[in-house]
């Protein structure tokens, strides 16, 4: 989540009408802080970002060492002293974590899936301003489809970026609706889409809720400490001590 936090500040720097002259400066930082204290697989992402930020020459090499070395020695000084300290044995955890998964291969026992795994969806076109956002983050999916085990939640990092760029698309088409009936039936395709997304997204919520067994679980321990705490309460007297058992009068014979 820290990690999600921090790629989505930096790809926020990356976009040019936000573009401060330090912004890929910062945005490069923080990528590195990301890769080195929470996320190693992100350096795939990093290394796309900065071969980008190069080829555009929107960011010198020499700065872009620097910056990498710079913020790199920083977040090693916060994450091996404090990791080394809770493990109790001095450690990179995120430098073990790609020689684990990566290296060894070890990701793999928790299964695999084909290369093409993370690529469920068609990219739309955008305008050029776009391609900072796309070429990074489709880099970064393309690479890491590479590694036989896929989780939906290791790119999370791109989504952010990826909706930027259809948004600037959806920008670009309904700024010219008055232009053509093409731009406009597009538009009115595009606001049909977002009210769809939204209310296929609310039912999978709602059947996503019905089929969650920790939820289930949950439920029933609920109902079982009620029913228990129901029973204690009629079976107690108001002192706590179980009542005693009346005996019946006898019965009158003739």
């Amino acid at each position: 989540m820290f990690a999600f936090g921090l790629t989505t500040l930096s790809q926020a720097l990356l976009i040019p009408q936000q573009t401060s002259p330090g912004g890929p400066h910062r945005a490069i930082s923080l990528l590195v802080l990301a890769t080195t204290i929470f996320r190693a697989e992100l350096a795939i992402l990093l290394s796309a970002t900065g071969l980008t930020l190069l080829l555009s020459n929107r960011i010198p090499p020499r700065q872009l060492i620097t910056v990498v070395i710079g913020t790199l020695c920083a977040a090693l000084v916060v994450s091996v002293p404090l990791d080394s300290y809770f493990w109790q044995k001095p450690v990179w955890p995120e430098l073990w974590g790609f020689y684990f998964n990566a290296v060894l291969g070890s990701s793999s026992a928790w299964g695999v899936s084909p290369w093409h795994y993370y690529f469920t969806s068609a990219i739309p076109r955008t305008r050029h301003h776009a391609s900072t956002l796309l070429v990074p983050s489709l880099s970064y999916i393309a690479l890491y489809s590479l590694q036989p085990h896929k989780e939906t939640r290791f790119i999370f990092y791109v989504v952010p970026p990826l909706t930027a760029a259809a948004a600037l698309g959806a920008d670009y088409v309904t700024s010219r609706r008055s232009k053509s009936k093409t731009y406009k039936v597009a538009t009115l395709i595009l606001i049909s889409s977002v009210l769809a997304t939204a209310t296929a997204s609310t039912a999978m919520l709602l059947v996503s809720s019905l089929n969650y067994p920790g939820g289930d679980a949950l439920s029933h321990l609920q109902d079982l400490i009620a029913r228990t705490t129901t029973t204690t309460t009629t079976t107690t007297t108001p002192d706590g001590t179980p009542p005693r058992r009346q005996s019946s009068p006898p019965t009158p014979t003739s």
